[in-house]
C-alpha cells in the first residue's frame, strides 16, 4: 500500500494531521479586512470631529463630511460612531446624506483630524479624499440624498457598522447631521481604510 504524506518544510517536522473521514485538518484565524490593511498597507483611518457643541436643537446639524477627490482611490467605510454627553432621556436623531456638494457645513468648515491606524505610519488621505467638520453650532446640508438614519439616546454612543460596504470613491461624498433634542456636546468618527483601484 502507497500513502503521500505532507512534511513540514521549514524544519520543525511538523505532518499534516488527516482525520478517520480522510479530511485534511487545519486551523484558521479570521482576521477583520480593516486589520490586515492596517498591517500590511498601512492605510486604515479614524476621522473625528472633535467634541461640537450644539444648541439648534429644532433641526439637523451638519457635524462631518467626507468627499472622493482621487479616482484611482477609494475609502471604505467599516464603522461610525456617534456620541453625546446630554440626559438619559432625550435622544439625538443622526442622518447621513450621500453626494452633498452644499451647504455651510461645506463652505465653512474645518479640517476634520485623521489619524493612521498604524501609528508612526507616515500614509495620509490628504489630497485624495476632503474631510470637514463643523466650525460651530448649526451648520447646514442643503442638497444630495437622503441615504440612512438613526437615531440615540442623548448621553453615550452608538456604533453603526457597514464593513467597508460604504465606499467613497471620486466626486461622491457622505456627510453626517445630527438633531439633539437638548443642548449637549456631540462628535462623529469614523474608521475605514483606503483602497486603491
Amino acid at each position: 500500500m502507497s500513502y503521500t504524506e505532507i512534511i513540514d518544510g521549514s524544519g520543525d517536522g511538523y505532518r499534516a494531521s488527516v482525520d478517520n473521514k480522510k479530511r485534511l485538518q487545519t486551523k484558521a484565524v479570521s482576521v477583520p479586512n480593516i486589520a490586515i490593511v492596517a498591517q500590511d498597507e498601512e492605510n486604515a483611518y479614524v476621522l473625528s470631529s472633535g467634541f461640537i457643541s450644539l444648541t439648534t436643537t429644532g433641526s439637523f446639524n451638519g457635524l462631518m463630511f467626507i468627499k472622493g477627490l482621487n479616482s484611482d482611490k477609494e475609502f471604505h467605510i467599516e464603522r461610525i460612531r456617534v456620541c453625546g454627553n446630554g440626559t438619559m432621556n432625550d435622544a439625538v436623531q443622526v442622518k447621513m446624506i450621500g453626494n452633498a456638494t452644499a451647504g455651510t457645513l461645506i463652505s465653512d468648515a474645518n479640517d476634520a483630524y485623521s489619524h493612521n491606524t498604524t501609528l508612526g505610519s507616515s500614509n495620509s488621505m490628504e489630497g485624495d479624499f476632503v474631510y470637514y467638520t463643523a466650525s460651530g453650532d448649526g451648520k447646514t446640508i442643503t442638497d444630495g440624498d437622503w441615504f440612512a438614519q438613526f437615531q440615540q439616546p442623548s448621553i453615550g454612543h452608538s456604533h453603526q457598522d457597514y464593513d467597508g460596504s460604504i465606499v467613497i470613491s471620486k466626486d461622491t461624498s457622505l456627510a453626517i447631521e445630527a438633531k439633539p433634542e437638548i443642548a449637549c456636546e456631540i462628535c462623529i468618527e469614523i474608521l475605514g481604510y483606503v483602497k486603491n483601484i
